[in-house]
């Protein structure tokens, strides 16, 4: 029996999840949480005294706690500061909650109900076993390898090796099927393979040498310096090799960025920014490897002073660096108490890092809070909990820039904001909320963004919509009090979409435990990132309750890409109002797209049957020789579908047949269509589930010798909805060695193509369609699709005369053409074409085609 029809559409933008009411339940663990943190909101002077003896690695013999405040050790974030400031009395280490076991039974009960979603399903990234009391992971750097989507892994600090010798408190998971499911890579001796680190992390793929760099606090690299582990097999914890960034004992708030695109003047350079409280109380600070990592170039210093490195990020377009930051109330950040001002600042690079201008400094802003400890706001109070300033994450894409950030708003602890320069960062137009909760009693806080190789935004923070309690207190699992929550630009920031949920479910404050790291910390970031398929985004969850305690767990999530804004653009030379104004580089991406051709064929007969006998399934191919798509790197298998479609990406998580022409949108609800082949995408079944199928299937043989073999990959198969009468679909993709062309021979089929469609997608935005639900797939047809050397950087659908391309999506509903200016006519040379500021209206949401129940066959 089929599954399908247009009202479970609803499943892929609604995660319907069943709700409990419980009652009392939050108000006694609040009470429990109140007992276990009253010591923490008293102050706490500083006791000035020798440190003369330490078994922490973490706390040097001999410091002088007198000197926190002369070296800044009270204003940075890492967990060595943390360590010292509780050695010195400054402030205590976590601590565990003595809430009753009952609440961990049930503390996961309450779910939201029926609310629309942003992403594909939340992922715990904590796999393995948790001893207690060092189970504190969070503060993330998530990032996937732009070669292949299916690869994903995150960076976060993790607290299971705070006692190892030598100490590592730092974690990745790593997945391979495109953020379905994570590993959390561990070493035999049950830590991660990054020894002698100390959290903050950053997380880079260089794609030349396919490598994954992970760069960490490092006491390696000069007592703690920056420094980290490579490999190019991240799930396999013997592959990761030590190297150093910055030999420095002071080093503080690292971030990173890599330029992975090809066209860019400074491809594949790697960027990392810090504070160094060794130099003028916190200085801020870039290096850059431009040999792959091989080496490090000297630091470069871009302020004379403290200022927050917030985040850095590049132009995915010029290769310009922009790094966020932030004046913290001058240097004095939350001395006074909750309500100080900051200032956003932005420094651009147009020459690869060498040389920084400051661009712009924001208007003041008072920054987000409920309370504060020490030099730190917080965001929560009673106690004095969760650590935060407002820091937010850049992103740019063709020269816009822009940034999220948090600020107070009178009586409201939090709200998030999104502003947007047109001119590479100069100037900036007012901030736009992305919040949709105007609540003044519940804060929305600690934002990240990232943009698409497409320029789509997608802006993701900690939001307490959710809260029903008058407060959230560490430790309790069912005083829900925070949900993740997005916002999605679909033209880079112009406008945005609107406010939805990403998790699941709400979270729980989650307590922090171990003793050994500083008891506000919840993660002082999350850097969220994205390539052309998707975004990825994680955060900090205290949804699985150890010991009857919620607690930090790092979770993650992704979101499609989507369509792009503009039109494939190149860097274009753009005059700034920087102090130095500066002429960028202009890059134009060569772009690989197919032409067609028609002859004639005959289908091969035989062939191994691969086992795919099902309705919408994909099975795995392994090819005889490695074949290139659209200038991608070469792959050696593909994912087979039932339906006539072929997937160069690997992996794919198929659920239904999509009605559209080429490019086909999946929306929301499974992995998008990239590097995908369609030979004659229909609904089809490869198996008698609609009536007898004689000798159905799909099929492969390799004919021929190297170097001149051709893989063939035969489809027979019924239609779903069959045409009048029972009828199959026989045709036949045609791979050859050495050769970048794709080709496709039709046999006997039930309707000649009226209910197919035909073509070749990288994405949504460059494909080529040669037909569209027209009975032009004649028996004894031939079509072959070449590519070409460097294509057009728009979508370009190609006709010939047996068929009519067009660049409209066809769905159900009404669609928007996939470029704004052209649709291709019926000559034989016809292109859609659009310049690099022709804007395009968002696709709409497709749906499953509506299919009745066959009747059923004897």
């Amino acid at each position: 029996m089929k599954k399908k029809s247009a009202s479970k559409s609803a499943f892929f933008n609604l995660r319907v999840l069943i709700g409990l009411c419980i009652a009392l339940a939050g108000i006694s663990v609040a009470l429990l949480g109140l007992d276990a943190f009253a010591a923490q909101s008293a102050p706490v002077t500083i006791r000035n005294h020798i440190v003369t003896a330490s078994r922490d690695p973490l706390v040097p013999v001999g410091f002088d706690c007198s000197r926190i405040e002369e070296l800044g050790i009270h204003k940075q974030e890492n967990m060595r500061a943390g360590a010292i400031m509780i050695a010195c009395g400054a402030t205590e280490g976590g601590s565990v909650s003595s809430a009753n076991g009952f609440f961990q039974r049930i503390g996961q009960a309450l779910k939201k109900l029926f609310i629309p979603l942003y992403g594909s399903g939340d992922v715990n990234l904590i796999t393995g076993t948790e001893t207690s009391p060092n189970i504190t992971q969070s503060e993330t750097f998530t990032w996937a390898n732009p070669d292949n989507p299916q690869q994903v892994c995150v960076a976060y600090n993790d607290s299971r090796g705070r006692n190892a010798s030598p100490i590592n408190i730092s974690g990745i998971s790593c997945s391979t099927d495109g953020g379905t499911t994570f590993t959390r890579v561990t070493n035999a001796s049950g830590q991660s393979p990054f020894s002698g680190t100390e959290g903050d992390p950053v997380l880079l793929y260089n794609r030349p040498t396919s490598t994954w760099f992970t760069v960490w606090l490092d006491t390696a690299c000069g007592g703690q310096g920056l420094g980290g582990y490579k490999s190019s097999n991240p799930t396999d914890p013997t592959s990761w090799t030590h190297f150093c960034v910055h030999n420095g004992g002071s080093d503080d708030r690292n971030s990173g960025w890599a330029d992975n695109n090809p066209s860019s003047p400074f491809a594949n350079r790697m960027y990392i920014s810090w504070n160094n409280f060794a130099v003028a109380g916190g200085a801020l600070f870039v290096t850059y490897s431009s040999d792959n990592g091989t080496t490090w170039h000297a630091p470069v210093q871009l302020t004379t002073g403290f200022i927050r490195d917030v985040q850095i990020t590049g132009d995915k377009v010029t290769g310009d660096v922009y790094v966020a930051g932030m004046d913290e109330n001058s240097g004095s950040g939350c001395t006074s108490g909750c309500g100080t001002n900051r200032n956003n600042k932005i420094y651009r690079s147009t020459d690869g890092g060498n040389t920084f201008t400051n661009t712009y400094t924001g208007p003041s802003f008072v920054g987000p809070c409920r309370s504060n400890s020490g030099f730190f706001c917080t965001m929560y109070s009673s106690p004095a909990y969760w650590r935060h300033m407002g820091w937010g994450e850049p992103a740019a894409y063709n020269h816009v820039v822009g940034l999220v950030y948090a600020q107070k708003d009178g009586s409201d602890p939090g709200n998030v904001y999104y502003i947007r320069s047109t001119d590479s960062g100069a100037t900036f137009g007012a901030p736009v909320m992305l919040n949709a909760n105007t609540d003044p009693t519940k804060a929305q806080w600690m934002p990240n963004l990232s943009v698409s190789e497409s320029g789509t935004l997608f802006a993701t923070w900690y939001d307490e919509t959710p809260r029903t309690s008058a407060s959230c207190q560490p430790s309790s699992p069912t005083n829900l009090c925070y949900q993740m929550h997005s916002n999605k630009s679909p033209d880079n920031g112009l406008t945005w979409l609107g406010d939805q949920t990403t998790s699941d479910v709400a979270s729980p404050l989650p307590l922090q435990g171990d003793p050994g790291i500083q008891p506000t910390y919840v993660g002082d970031y999350d850097y969220g990132s994205a390539i052309l398929a998707k975004h990825v985004t994680s955060w900090v969850d205290g949804r699985n309750p150890i010991n009857g305690n919620s607690q930090q767990d790092a979770y993650t999530d992704r979101e499609l890409g989507g369509p792009s804004p503009t039109a494939s653009p190149s860097a274009t030379s753009t005059a700034t109002a920087s102090p130095t104004p500066t002429a960028t580089a202009t890059a134009t991406p060569c772009l690989v797209g197919y032409t067609t051709q028609t002859t004639t064929g005959t289908i091969t007969p035989g062939g191994t049957d691969i086992g795919n006998h099902c309705d919408d399934c994909t099975t795995q191919v392994t090819l005889p020789f490695p074949v290139s798509v659209y200038g991608h790197a070469p792959v050696t298998s593909v994912s087979v579908g039932s339906d006539g479609d072929l997937h160069f990406t690997g992996p794919y998580n198929k659920l239904f047949w999509w009605m559209g022409c080429v490019p086909v949108d999946p929306g929301t609800g499974q992995d998008p269509f990239l590097d995908t082949f369609f030979p004659n995408y229909a609904d089809l079944v490869t198996d008698t589930s609609v009536g007898p199928c004689p000798n159905c299937g799909i099929f492969t043989q390799t004919v021929g010798t190297a170097p001149n073999r051709q893989f063939l990959i035969r489809w027979k198969a019924n239609y779903f909805n069959s045409p009048p009468g029972p009828a199959q679909a026989e045709f036949e993709a045609v791979l050859t060695e050495g050769s970048g062309t794709l080709s496709v021979i039709y046999g006997v089929t039930g309707d000649n193509g009226l209910t197919a469609v035909s073509g070749i997608q990288q994405d949504l935005n460059v494909f080529t369609s040669f037909s569209c639900n027209e009975a032009t797939l004649v028996p004894g047809l031939r079509v072959n699709y070449i590519p070409t050397t460097c294509g057009s950087p728009t979508p370009t659908p190609t006709s010939t005369p047996t068929a009519t391309a067009t660049a409209t999506a066809q769905s159900p509903t009404p669609t928007a053409t996939a470029t704004a200016t052209a649709t291709a006519t019926s000559t034989a040379t016809a292109t859609a074409t659009a310049t690099a500021t022709a804007t395009v209206p968002p696709r709409p949401t497709p749906t499953p085609r509506p299919r009745p129940t066959p009747p059923h066959r004897p």
